[in-house]
């Protein structure tokens, strides 16, 4: 598939059939470094001005962020290309729980000024919330695709990173079905949409400065499967000489399977490095999965009634 794919690199790039070799040995480079690498991102980022080696790893972050949709328990079965999730598989997942923040005390006339509550920082490729968003609106309000469609023009959610596409009832292009096997001229398409943390921290080149506005101005942030690198945390962080200006702010964060020491570290850094002055509350627990938070803060997260 991924030879298919350097295929078309080389001829959109005007290249030699034969420098296709050069995209091999770039992917090689990559897979033999990743038993070494912290993450697939952090490698790019240090051989940055490779152009070889972030071109084949956006392709390979592609292919791989869709095969995992396509085997994740959020793809149901295929019903009219919408593969809507059987809901009854999530009940205990942190999609699940979210749902009830999101809804709690909502009836379907409200549910657009609650959605405008909400800001979605997601630091995976993967459409995943917005697939279940989607699909949970319809399933549990009885809306038409349409209408699920636009109360989620209502929600701001941010792929600092870039993501695989837009879903096929979201606007601009490329375009990719949830759950679909994609093939070399998506994944070739779809690679565009890829940011190095160079070119997501890039105010030009992304909307960083809008995520730290609506990070700073928040009373409540929560930090779910957020491994806290340093890169990552700082790009939250407020720019120039704007400081958060709230008289309370509560962070939760997961940091399961983390040392104590390490759950300490994050504790501290959080207000340092987000800048949070008095007045704060932070929680960081390394014995509970995204699950497990929401029911530990189930009334501190629970919204008022619109």
């Amino acid at each position: 598939m991924l030879l298919d794919v350097f295929r078309l690199e080389a001829n959109a790039a005007k290249a030699r059939k034969s420098d296709v070799d050069s995209y091999v040995r770039a992917a090689r480079r990559i897979s033999t470094a990743m038993p070494q690498a912290m993450s697939i991102d952090s490698f790019v980022d240090q051989h940055r001005g490779d152009l070889l080696i972030e071109k084949c790893a956006k392709l390979a972050i592609v292919r791989m962020i869709l095969r995992a949709e396509h085997a994740s328990t959020l793809k149901g079965p295929a019903a009219g290309k919408s593969y809507a999730p059987q809901f009854a598989r999530l009940r205990n997942t942190w999609f699940a729980k979210l749902w009830t923040v999101l809804t709690g005390s909502c009836t379907v006339r409200d549910l657009a000024e609650r959605l405008q509550s909400f800001t979605f920082v997601v630091f995976n490729y993967d459409r995943c919330l917005e697939h279940f968003l989607y699909h949970s609106i319809q399933n549990y309000y009885g809306t038409s695709s349409e209408h699920a469609a636009e109360l989620l023009r209502r929600v701001v959610i941010h792929h600092p990173y870039g993501s695989t596409g837009s879903l096929d009832w979201q606007p601009g292009q490329p375009r990719m079905t949830f759950g679909d096997d994609p093939h070399a001229v998506q994944i070739h398409g779809l690679s565009s949409g890829i940011k190095t943390f160079t070119e997501g921290a890039d105010p030009t080149a992304s909307d960083i400065d809008v995520i730290r506005s609506k990070v700073a101005e928040a009373d409540l942030v929560v930090f779910l499967g957020f491994a806290f690198h340093n890169q990552n945390l700082h790009l939250l962080a407020p720019s120039g000489d704007s400081v958060p200006n709230r008289a309370m702010k509560t962070y939760l964060a997961t940091a399961y399977g983390m040392s104590r020491s390490d759950t300490n570290s994050i504790r501290d850094a959080i207000p340092r490095v987000l800048r949070s002055t008095n007045n704060l509350h932070v929680h960081v627990h390394n014995d509970l999965t995204c699950a497990a938070l929401f029911d530990e803060y189930r009334r501190t997260l629970a919204l008022p009634e619109v």
